[in-house]
């Protein structure tokens, strides 16, 4: 097999030849790789089995002048319109609300959403996706988050008084995005990708962060819009789903609205045995190796065992790719890095 067929068989629940497997790093793990390798793209140098196709930048930006007024100095905005100021700890950002003093719909219409689903950001997206996937690798294109997004421009606090106080500037805001995530969700099937990303963080290590029945009524019909819209678009594709935390509690409802794939299920809080045997007949697994736990504070031959464990649990009769279960952080060793990447190249079903 090559990659890309190996990750179709393994998302579709089928048995490929060996676990398939990727990694993402944080920025000072990138500038290790470059030290020791001279690449910057881990994908690239670790010859990951799937690839991520970025769209190209906005055409133009937006202005957010009006919305930083009396905002910590340093703030910066994102491409999707999301405030931050620099954090204490390396890489990490802290949110900055732009939208938090909104207090009318037409506040929240005025608000500039960065549009994701504009076709002028997919000029060249369709031609790097062919490429990839001419070379033997999956992709997968990534639209975002709807409630990750709104709270960090709205405020977490605040968007949930809008769900009890002011619901009206909750829909409008929430709507607005839908709409921007159904036609980005077209662009990128027709460009042919073959896994379409959603993430949303809704819950803990401890549980949920907001009640399934809130959950059901602000953001569940409409990632049943999104998906409806890329199954309009492309109706085998596979969609693969993020949320930290232990996420169970809603995993019944997100395969009922068209999620194929969880990502990334967290050992720390999660039994991923426990939810192979629950939902494996209905979902693939993306994810797995733990990033709090054996990678950063394990020995390479722990790392290695964990592999061969995952394999055996999650990735029984197929089913898994293989990846930490976030950017790998600055604290994980090196050595540890190449133990997860070697075990997985080795861990073969036939």
């Amino acid at each position: 097999m090559n990659p890309r067929e190996r990750v179709l068989a393994a998302l579709r629940r089928q048995v490929p030849d060996r676990i398939p497997y990727f990694i993402r790093c944080t920025p000072p793990v990138v500038a290790q790789l470059q030290e020791r390798t001279g690449e910057t793209d881990p994908a690239v140098y670790f010859d990951t089995d799937v690839r991520d196709a970025v769209i190209d930048p906005p055409v133009a930006e937006a202005d957010y002048g009006a919305y930083l007024a009396g905002k910590p100095a340093g703030t910066q905005v994102t491409e999707e319109g999301i405030g931050q100021v620099q954090g204490t700890f390396e890489h990490y950002t802290r949110n900055v609300p732009l939208l938090d003093q909104a207090k009318t719909v037409r506040d929240i219409e005025s608000f500039p959403i960065p549009d994701i689903g504009d076709p002028n950001r997919f000029a060249t997206y369709g031609s790097r996706v062919a490429a990839l996937q001419a070379a033997g690798y999956a992709v997968r294109g990534r639209i975002g988050s709807l409630f990750e997004w709104a709270w960090q421009v709205r405020g977490f606090e605040q968007l949930f008084l809008d769900f009890a106080q002011r619901p009206e500037l909750a829909e409008r805001l929430l709507d607005r995005k839908t709409e921007i995530l159904c036609r980005a969700a077209r662009l990128q099937l027709a460009a042919g990708i073959d896994v379409l990303g959603i993430n949303d963080d809704i819950a803990m290590q401890t549980g949920p962060m907001m009640s399934p029945a809130t959950w059901r009524r602000w953001f569940k019909p409409r990632w049943a819009r999104v998906l409806a819209a890329a199954r309009d678009a492309r109706p085998d594709v596979l969609v693969w789903y993020h949320s930290d935390g232990n996420a169970t509690a809603f995993v019944p409802e997100l395969i009922e609205i068209g999620v194929n794939i969880l990502n990334p299920i967290q050992p720390e809080c999660m039994d991923g045995a426990a939810v192979k045997r629950q939902f494996g007949d209905r979902l693939a697994f993306w994810g797995g190796l733990g990033t709090q736990s054996v990678l950063p504070f394990g020995t390479p031959d722990d790392v290695r065992r964990e592999v061969r464990r995952l394999a055996a649990t999650l990735g029984e009769n197929g089913g898994l790719l293989l990846e930490p279960t976030h950017q790998v952080q600055p604290d994980v060793p090196w050595e540890n890095i190449l133990a997860y990447i070697d075990e997985a190249r080795q861990t073969w079903y036939a």
